[in-house]
C-alpha cells in the first residue's frame, strides 16, 4: 500500500511540474480561464436546476389534472350508457316502423333507393 501512495505522490508531482512548464498561458491567464469556465458551469447548473423545478411543478399539475379527469370520465361513461339505454327502445320502434312501411309498399312502387333533393335557392 505504501508503494501505491508513493507512486501516486510522485506521479502527481511530475504531472504538476509538467503542467506548469508546458502550459500555453501564464498562471494568471489560466486561472482566469478556469474561473470563467467554472462560472459558466455554475450558471448552466443553476438554470438546469431551475428548469427541473419547473418541470417537477408542471408534472404535479398534470398529475392533479388527470386525477380530476378520472371522475369526469366515469360520469361521461355513465351518461353514454344511460343515453344508449334510453335510445335503444326508440331505435327498435323506428326500425319496426320502417319494416312495416317497406312491407306495405308494393314491389312496383318500391324504389331501389330514395334520394332527397332540397330545392335550389335563387
Amino acid at each position: 500500500m505504501k508503494k501505491f501512495f508513493k507512486g501516486l505522490f510522485f506521479g502527481g508531482s511530475i504531472g504538476t511540474l509538467l503542467a506548469l512548464f508546458l502550459a500555453p498561458d501564464s498562471g494568471k491567464v489560466t486561472q482566469e480561464k478556469i474561473k470563467g469556465e467554472v462560472a459558466d458551469f455554475k450558471a448552466i447548473f443553476l438554470e438546469i436546476q431551475k428548469n427541473f423545478a419547473s418541470l417537477k411543478a408542471a408534472m404535479a399539475n398534470l398529475s392533479h389534472a388527470f386525477k380530476s379527469l378520472t371522475p369526469l370520465k366515469k360520469d361521461m361513461e355513465n351518461l353514454v350508457q344511460d343515453f344508449k339505454f334510453e335510445v335503444q327502445p326508440r331505435l327498435e320502434q323506428i326500425n319496426e316502423t320502417l319494416e312495416k312501411i317497406n312491407e306495405d309498399l308494393t314491389p312496383a312502387k318500391k324504389p331501389k333507393y330514395v334520394k332527397y333533393y332540397l330545392p335550389k335557392r335563387k
